[in-house]
C-alpha cells in the first residue's frame, strides 16, 4: 500500500492532463485532494505517538517494541516524502520537481518502503520463533539482536535502492514545466531487470514468507487457546471437587476438634490455586497483536 500511494502522489504531481480527468471524476478528485493529506496527517501523528510510547515506557524492554518503533519511524519518514509531490501538485511549494530534490524524495520513499516491508517480516519471524520454540525465545529474541537486525535491514534498504538516484530525472513537459519522473531513455532491459528485482525483494519474498509464517502462527495460537480453555475447565472442575471434599473433611475435623478442644488456627488450611501466568498472557497478547499487524499488511498488499 505505501508504494501505491507514493506512485499515485508522483503521478499526480507529474501529469498535467490529470486536471481534466479529475474534473470528470469527483471520486478521484476527492482521493487526491483530500484523502492523501488525511492519511499523511493521521499517519504522522499515530506513528509519532507509537514510537514515543514504545521507547519511553516499560515496553522498551521487549525486542518486539524495537521492531515496531523502527516501523513507526520508517512509516513516518515515508509519509513525509508524500508531502513533496502533494505540495507540488497543489502549487503550494514546488520542491518535488527540482533537480536533486526529485531524486532525494523518490529514493527516500523507496528506501522506507523497503525497510517497512522487511521490518514486518523480521518481527513476524521473531514471533514465529517465540511461538514455535518458546524455550529458545529468551536467547534468540533479544533486544540486542533486534537492534542488529534493524540496522542490517536499514543498510540493505539504503544500498538496494541506490539505482533510484540515477533513474529519477527532472524532465521538461510540453508546457515547458519541470516534472520529476523516471528516466524514459534508460536501457529497457536494465529497467525491466531492476523492476523485477525490486518486485521480488519487496513483494514476492516478503509476502510469501508472511503467508507461511502467519499460517503457522495462527494455527499454533488457535491450538494454544483451545488447550488453555480446556485446562481452565479442568481446573474449575478439579477446584469444585476439591472444595466439596474439603467441606466434608472440615465437617469431620470440626466435630473431632470440638471434642478435643483444638483450635482451627492450629491447623492451617492449604489452598491449591492455579492462576494463569501473567507473563504467558502478556506474550499471548503480543503474539496476537503482531499477528494482526502482519495479516493486515498481507491483505493490503495482496494482488487485486
Amino acid at each position: 500500500m505505501p508504494n501505491d500511494i507514493f506512485e499515485l502522489a508522483v503521478n499526480v504531481s507529474a501529469n498535467d492532463t490529470l486536471d481534466f480527468y479529475l474534473s470528470c471524476n469527483p471520486f478521484h478528485h476527492f482521493f487526491t485532494v483530500f484523502y492523501i493529506p488525511i492519511v499523511i496527517v493521521v499517519g504522522l501523528i499515530g506513528n509519532a505517538l507509537s514510537c514515543f510510547v514504545l521507547l519511553t515506557t516499560h515496553l522498551k524492554m521487549r525486542s518486539s517494541s524495537y521492531y515496531l518503533a523502527a516501523l513507526s519511524v520508517s512509516d513516518f519518514v515515508f509519509l513525509l516524502t508524500l508531502l513533496a509531490p502533494y505540495w507540488s501538485y497543489n502549487d503550494i511549494i514546488n520542491i518535488f520537481n527540482q533537480e536533486g530534490f526529485c531524486q532525494f524524495f523518490i529514493y527516500l520513499g523507496a528506501v522506507t518502503s523497503f525497510i517497512s516491508v522487511w521490518l514486518i517480516v523480521a518481527f513476524t519471524t521473531e514471533r514465529f520463533i517465540a511461538v514455535r520454540y518458546p524455550l529458545r525465545r529468551q536467547y534468540m529474541c533479544t533486544v540486542s539482536r533486534a537492534q542488529m537486525i534493524i540496522a542490517g535491514i536499514t543498510v540493505a534498504g539504503l544500498v538496494s535502492q541506490v539505482p533510484m538516484l540515477w533513474m529519477a530525472k527532472v524532465l521538461i513537459d510540453n508546457d515547458d514545466k519541470p516534472l520529476c519522473e523516471m528516466e524514459p531513455t534508460i536501457n529497457w532491459l536494465l529497467a525491466n531487470f531492476l523492476n523485477w528485482l525490486d518486485t521480488i525483494l519487496t513483494f514476492v519474498i516478503p509476502l510469501t514468507s508472511l503467508l507461511i509464517m502467519n499460517s503457522m502462527i495462527g494455527k499454533i495460537l488457535f491450538n494454544s487457546r483451545r488447550l488453555a480453555a480446556t485446562d481452565d475447565e479442568r481446573i474449575k472442575f478439579h477446584h469444585a471437587s476439591s472444595q466439596s471434599s474439603d467441606s466434608t473433611r472440615l465437617s469431620d475435623f470440626d466435630s473431632t476438634a470440638s471434642r478435643k478442644h483444638v483450635k482451627f488456627e492450629d491447623y492451617p488450611i492449604r489452598c491449591n490455586r492455579h492462576p494463569r501466568s501473567s507473563q504467558n498472557q502478556s506474550q499471548q497478547n503480543i503474539n496476537t497483536m503482531l499477528f494482526i499487524i502482519s495479516s493486515v499488511f498481507i491483505i493490503l498488499n495482496f494482488p487485486r
